[in-house]
């Protein structure tokens, strides 16, 4: 037999037993909850790392449609060929259960199916889904148009069951129960809002009686549904800081955050001190992370933290869209990335190639802005000014500053200068019309740094530090530009949580721009890089992702199949 009449014979096996060529699903066969991991049936780990898809949260209400885009399998492809192994599906609660206005064509049980349908294609193709409540009903007659603080007790439950009926019989979903709480205002940590979250009911400044996570999560668990359910966070998804005190009782449960380079816990310390004790005990997953100027820094960061510590990650979104106005990793459907979207690309191909994730401990503080490493906790009357313009070291802005006592130039960072990786700080300089201020530069400890409310008392706090003339050559520099550089091994060894500049007494206008952290081995270049070898990062493809992973290159079923009847049929 030669080669091409095994090539038609292939080609007929495969007609013959009218299978679709996908990839291995078993991969994400069986998803449940084993200690703080996702496995899957096999018991391997199973780390969720994808793109959000948006459109069908809004389509329905608002464009006439029920997709954004296509759905159909070379979309599919295209997203796969990223090597992701996750996609979230956002539902718009009155599009699925036809109510409150939605046009008949487009709501209930069309709507039902399309989603249904979909997701069916998706986990077909190897990828795990999870099914998202974006946009909920609040129980009234108004649609569903945009994010509210809570699902509705009215109709929320009910939702929720027919959901888990939908998909319960795909231990590939997963359902992730309401998108982003914000109860009690947007707190960030009150007991109101733990409690609104929680158990619903009649909470402040919500108009509405709630449904709160324990009966969502119950609705689920009454159709006999097993799927793994993801819990957000309230804070518009972004707060855990009382997650495990008031999270559902449900053995097959996980968290979800959201993380945004706007957000407030948005740096590694930060994810320490509020993210670690959730997921040394339960699996967390970002199930939306992002960042808003087509710039791939901080998602490195993030999905660099995520792969030494176990979470998963999911990008918002494969949409396309102007990257520099809203977070899409792609330019156009056929999956062509924006500069924001290579970074996820190129960090699931180098994980799916055992290729190790780099880090960089060199970061800018100040560059033309304040950059996502560090909260402005200058205060509010303090004489600053940060968009100056006129006399600038690099970029379009520097910082215009006049020192006062108690009023220091404040940037607050969450423990990101641990002297075990940044060995100083580098500052450019210029005094303008002087050069005689006496400027002091410390690097603050801060011992609670759950207690936000404090730092005006940190600010008045300040130990005088290191007179910032000493650190440049010549000393301050007038109406000309200087480097200083402050060592960190002036301090006690250790992690440093900001670092200010301050005066004990009034001084004159002084320029600061490019302030940046250098990391230990960093000789002045940009980017240093520092692999990130821990036991269950992407070092450790083989054992924490390997079933992920693995889903690539696995010989696709449908293709075995065919290679077996086409031995049959040559025997």
């Amino acid at each position: 037999m030669n080669s091409l009449q095994i090539l038609f014979m292939l080609f007929g096996a495969l007609f013959l037993t009218n299978v679709t060529c996908q990839t291995d699903s078993t991969a994400m066969s069986g998803l449940h909850v084993k200690g703080n991991r996702i496995v899957n049936s096999a018991d391997k780990e199973v780390r969720l790392r994808g793109a959000n898809r948006p459109g069908t949260e809004y389509s329905c209400v608002q464009y006439g449609k029920i997709f954004d885009g296509p759905v159909d399998q070379a979309s599919i492809d295209s997203m796969r060929s990223w090597k992701m192994n996750a996609v979230r599906v956002p539902i718009n609660e009155d599009c699925w259960s036809g109510t409150d206005g939605v046009d008949p064509a487009l709501g209930g049980s069309t709507y039902q199916n399309a989603i249904i349908d979909y997701v069916s294609l998706l986990t077909r193709n190897g990828l795990a889904v999870i099914v998202d409540l974006h946009w909920a009903s609040n129980g009234t007659s108004a649609t569903a148009h945009k994010q509210i603080p809570m699902p509705a007790r009215a109709t929320a439950p009910a939702l929720w069951v027919s959901l888990a009926n939908a998909f319960k019989s795909n231990s590939a979903v997963l359902f992730d129960i309401y998108n982003e709480p914000f109860p009690d205002g947007n707190a960030w940590d009150s007991s109101d809002a733990w409690s609104c979250w929680k158990s619903g009911g009649y909470c402040a400044d919500i108009g509405y009686e709630t449904a709160g996570m324990d009966e969502l999560v119950e609705a689920v668990r009454s159709t006999g549904s097993t799927n793994i359910v993801l819990i957000s966070g309230i804070q518009y998804a972004t707060s855990l800081v009382r997650f495990l005190e008031f999270m559902p009782n449900d053995n097959n449960l996980a968290a979800a955050v959201h993380i945004y380079d706007f957000n407030f816990c948005r740096s590694r310390g930060c994810w320490d001190i509020y993210w670690r004790p959730v997921y040394e005990k339960i699996p967390l997953v970002a199930a939306e992370m992002g960042q808003t100027d087509c710039d791939t820094d901080f998602i490195y960061d993030v999905m660099n933290y995520a792969d030494a510590n176990g979470i998963g990650f999911l990008a918002w979104a494969w949409l396309p869209a102007d990257c520099a106005k809203d977070p899409s990793i792609i330019r156009d459907f056929n999956g062509t990335a924006s500069n924001y979207g290579i970074g996820l690309q190129t960090h699931l191909n180098n994980l799916a190639a055992g290729i190790p994730t780099p880090f960089y401990y060199t970061f800018s503080i100040f560059a033309d802005r304040r950059t996502h490493w560090v909260d402005n906790w200058t205060p509010l009357d303090a004489l600053i000014y940060f968009n100056e313009t006129k006399t600038v070291h690099s970029g379009s802005y520097s910082i215009k500053f006049s020192a006062v006592p108690n009023k220091p130039l404040h940037y607050m960072c969450w423990g990101c200068f641990n002297t075990t990786y940044v060995r100083g700080v580098n500052i450019w300089v210029n005094g303008g019309g002087n050069s005689n201020q006496k400027i002091y530069v410390n690097m603050m400890q801060m011992s609670d740094l759950d207690n936000v409310a404090k730092q005006t008392a940190y600010n008045q706090a300040v130990e005088p530090g290191v007179d910032l003339a000493s650190l440049i050559d010549g000393g301050i520099p007038a109406n000309t530009w200087k480097l200083a550089y402050l060592n960190l091994s002036r301090f006690p060894a250790g992690s440093y949580d900001g670092i200010s500049f301050n005066a004990d007494s009034n001084q004159t206008w002084i320029y600061l721009d490019d302030i940046k952290a250098l990391a230990v081995n960093d000789d002045g270049t940009e980017k240093v890089i520092i692999p990130n070898t821990s036991a269950t990062g992407s070092n450790s493809a083989s054992t924490s992702t390997g079933a992920v992973n693995s889903a690539h290159y696995l010989l696709p079923s449908c293709l075995l199949a065919a290679l077996s009847l086409l031995v049959s049929v040559a025997l």
